[in-house]
C-alpha cells in the first residue's frame, strides 16, 4: 500500500477511521461466499486482505476517498453488510475497502 494514499486517507477521514490492522481487513476480506463454498480448491491469489479499510461518514468522504484511490491507481471495493453470495467484496489486489456501514 502506497504510504502517501494511506496519509491522505488518514487526513481526510481521521485515524479512527482508516484501519489497515489484520483483523480488520480479515473482516473486510470477505463475503457471505466463503473459501470452502466458493471452490472445492481456492487458487492462491483468492481470498487476500484488503490493503486498508475505511469508514466514511458521508458521501463527500466517499468522493473524497474515491478520488485519492484513482490518483494513486488503487482499486476500490464497496463493503456494505458483508452478506452478499457472490464473492463481491473481495479484491484480488490491494485495494482501499469502503465501508459503508457508518453512512
Amino acid at each position: 500500500m502506497d504510504q502517501a494514499l494511506l496519509s491522505h486517507l488518514r487526513q481526510a477521514l481521521g485515524e479512527s477511521a482508516v484501519h489497515t490492522d489484520p483483523h480488520t481487513r480479515e473482516l473486510h476480506s470477505a463475503d457471505a461466499l466463503n473459501p470452502a463454498r466458493a471452490y472445492h480448491n481456492p487458487p492462491s491469489s483468492a481470498w487476500k486482505h484488503p490493503a486498508v479499510v475505511v469508514e466514511p461518514r458521508s458521501t463527500e468522504e466517499v468522493a473524497h476517498t474515491v478520488r485519492l484511490a484513482r490518483r494513486y491507481r488503487t482499486p476500490i471495493v464497496p463493503f456494505g453488510g458483508g452478506t452478499g453470495v457472490m464473492g463481491g467484496t473481495v479484491s484480488e489486489q490491494p485495494a482501499v475497502i469502503i465501508d459503508l456501514k457508518s453512512m
